[in-house]
């Protein structure tokens, strides 16, 4: 009864393993995951899952996922597999939302603003429609808008995890206690600043957008240019100097329209990142 009234739930487990030292390690990291997962089985039993990664500069991650019990999903033979490098991740699933399928094993594997991340969770993102479309931008004929900003594609609700600007943020959508992420930078537990922008007038039909933060845009790069002050996009007179496309400003936020008339990114509604006008 007491823990009832605390909140302490089981749902899912996740394991995390870093070695110390040169590679290559003494401690096979695969199999120390196993044995965690194990001791965690309790905690789901739907399906289980390991990511190892290499930790270079251009990481190569090794996956093995399954359905069932963790003694039934790793093997000798599949586990010699994963081993490439001291760190990795591990997950048990016990399923609340979504499907009993291979497809919603964890942990996964997503490109994000920050490169490439492996990423698993225990919690619950019950809006994650509603999230998606805060940061999905979509191209399409004709274009579907969406209020968004982001400029990438996120498909599942991990690639939602994985992308969100701020770590601390996460608390307010997602039920969980557990969060963990394989970066090139080893096992962490957080992700990078927000990126934030700033939008500054230079003359009346002025309009600069400015990336201050390291994170890179991997989608709608036609709008915004990079150079070695950040991420600009300059406009006189509604064209784009760099583009031939439109910027558009209205009284929720930017617009970008091409000369045909389809608007290839929308930037209007409640932005995911702060913005200092």
């Amino acid at each position: 009864m007491e823990l009832e009234e605390l909140g302490i739930r089981e749902e899912c487990g996740v394991f995390g393993c870093i070695a110390s030292g040169e590679w290559p390690t003494q401690l096979d990291v695969p199999h120390v995951i196993t044995l965690g997962l194990v001791g965690l089985q309790h905690r789901g039993q739907e399906s289980a899952g390991i990511v190892t990664s290499d930790g270079n500069s251009v990481p190569t991650f090794k996956t093995h996922k399954g359905m069932g019990l963790v003694n039934h999903v790793f093997t000798e033979d599949n586990l010699k597999k994963l081993y490439i490098s001291n760190l990795g991740i591990g997950h048990t699933r016990y399923a609340t939302t979504g499907n009993c399928e291979l497809e919603n094993c964890q942990p996964f594997v997503v490109e994000t603003l920050h490169g490439k991340i492996a990423v698993a969770h225990n919690g619950e993102l019950i809006n994650a429609a509603h999230l998606r479309r805060k940061v999905h931008i979509r191209v399409a004929s004709p274009p579907i808008r969406y209020p968004c900003f982001m400029g990438i594609n996120i498909p599942t609700k991990e690639e939602l995890i994985a992308n969100k600007p701020e770590f601390e943020h996460l608390a307010e959508y997602l039920g969980a206690n557990s969060v963990v992420y394989l970066s090139v930078e080893g096992l962490v537990s957080s992700v990078r600043e927000g990126i934030k922008l700033k939008k500054k007038k230079e003359k009346k039909q002025d309009i600069i957008i400015q990336e201050n933060g390291n994170g890179h845009y991997t989608n709608q790069d036609s709008m915004i240019q990079a150079n070695g002050n950040g991420l600009e996009c300059f406009e006189k007179n509604g064209h784009c100097t760099k583009q031939d496309n439109i910027i558009q400003e209205n009284g929720n936020g930017l617009e970008c329209f091409e000369k045909n008339g389809h608007c290839t990114a929308c930037l209007t509604g409640k932005y995911p990142v702060e913005m200092e006008w």
